[in-house]
């Protein structure tokens, strides 16, 4: 599920399902921030790593432009 929050309140919730296989949560979030400009914000059930972080931040400031 992603949710949505906006000064502190629930805004929007979507909801996904897939296969559970190896990585793909960090598979998720690319195709999904590919679509959509990130927040400013990510909370996160685990850690990712700096390359997927990376990207998220180049995505964001494309976004800001």
């Amino acid at each position: 599920m992603v949710f949505s929050v906006e000064k502190g309140l629930l805004s929007g919730k979507q909801e996904y399902s897939f296969d559970n296989r190896e990585d793909f949560f960090e598979e998720f979030l690319v195709q999904y921030y590919a679509d959509h400009p990130p927040p400013a914000e990510l909370i996160l059930p685990h850690e990712i790593d700096g390359a997927l972080a990376g990207y998220l931040t180049e995505q964001k400031a494309e976004t800001c432009r």
